[in-house]
């Protein structure tokens, strides 16, 4: 009987599940939030889905190689976890936790964790740029994970997330700013809107 309970609950958490968009924009835009309120920085904007990234990322995370396609003009994140076993979803949450992480390397705030020739924190930077606007994200199945030709995993979840525009170091946050929101796609909207994800 505890068995068949266990199963069960597993089987309606698993159709609870998010969507990988659905996830994408709740934990990305989740973050940007709490980024904007604990930095006072009200030129953050909610990211919009976009399919082309979407497709793109989709691509790249289909073919198991945890290396960056270095697109122009576009950010990339990526992250893997093994062994697979949870929805989709829950590895979009755990890359997105992942990267918001490497925040304590950003103890100036300052961003130089990520520019001149560091990359402690160039994840982070990623979710919380100002200038990005556009998101796009996939997970692959992989039955096999490789770097540079080598096998890294078996049976892992690849995230990639693709980003419009890039993240530049000048244009993370405009600082001093007078609220503390992460706005819609124009700036006379507030966090106080209606959640349309």
């Amino acid at each position: 009987m505890f068995v068949l309970l266990v199963c069960l609950g597993l089987f309606l958490s698993q159709g609870n599940a998010l969507t990988v968009q659905q996830a994408s924009l709740t934990y990305h835009n989740d973050a940007r939030r709490a980024e904007a309120k604990a930095e006072n920085a009200a030129n953050i904007y909610e990211l919009v889905w976009d399919n082309d990234l979407a497709t793109g990322a989709q691509a790249w995370a289909d073919k198991c190689n945890f290396e960056h396609q270095h697109i122009h003009g576009e950010g990339e994140n990526l992250y893997y976890r093994a062994p697979r076993h949870h929805p989709d979803s829950d590895y979009i949450k755990l890359a997105v936790d992942d990267w918001m992480s490497e925040k304590s390397y950003n103890t100036d705030g300052s961003f130089d964790c990520c520019y001149h020739g560091q990359h402690d924190c160039c994840h982070y930077t990623q979710v919380v740029a100002a200038r990005t606007m556009k998101v796009g994200c996939a997970v692959g199945h992989c039955d096999v994970m490789k770097r540079a030709g080598h096998v890294i995993s078996h049976n892992a979840a690849f995230v990639v997330c693709d980003y419009s525009p890039i993240s530049v170091p000048a244009r993370i946050w405009n600082l001093p700013a007078p609220g503390s929101q992460v706005q819609r796609a124009s700036p006379a909207c507030s966090d106080n809107t209606n959640d349309e994800t």
